[in-house]
């Protein structure tokens, strides 16, 4: 597996959750490049959706632990971490992924809608507090 050269980090409070979570919008775990603490407990994981890439982390973990801003972003809540970045999926069934949003209570931002530029979207807030736009491209729809 190629790395790609840009890799967000979502520090999640469960990386287990997490996994679980992001599997549902079509990522799937590297399990060989995921890996856990000494007590067995996940602390990094590494999932994939085609060429994309996002690593998962624990607050005070994945943020080299003590310092200032680990300790921040330990401190965090969930609606705090994602505030300013938004996440794009492009996928060629919003529909699905807007059941899946919808089936889980997540908070929806905007409703599926026809852009200008003739894709549909939606966003929504994971439940790590992270900004999702799901987009389904006119080409692929």
């Amino acid at each position: 597996m190629k790395i790609p050269p840009f890799i967000p980090v979502i520090v999640v409070d469960d990386i287990r959750e997490g996994i679980d979570f992001y599997q549902l919008l079509g990522f799937r775990e590297e399990k060989e490049f995921s890996f856990a603490d000494d007590t067995g407990r996940l602390i990094h994981a590494h999932l994939s959706r085609g060429d994309s890439v996002i690593f998962l982390g624990l607050p005070g973990v994945s943020y080299f632990s003590g310092k200032p801003r680990a300790t921040r972003i330990a401190h965090s809540s969930r609606a705090d971490r994602g505030l300013g970045v938004t996440f794009i999926l492009q996928t060629e069934d919003l529909d699905g992924v807007y059941a899946v949003i919808r089936n889980d209570n997540l908070e929806i931002l905007h409703e599926p809608s026809e852009e200008w530029y003739g894709d549909r979207v939606f966003l929504f807030v994971d439940p790590f507090g992270y900004e999702w736009k799901v987009s389904q491209p006119k080409a692929m729809g």
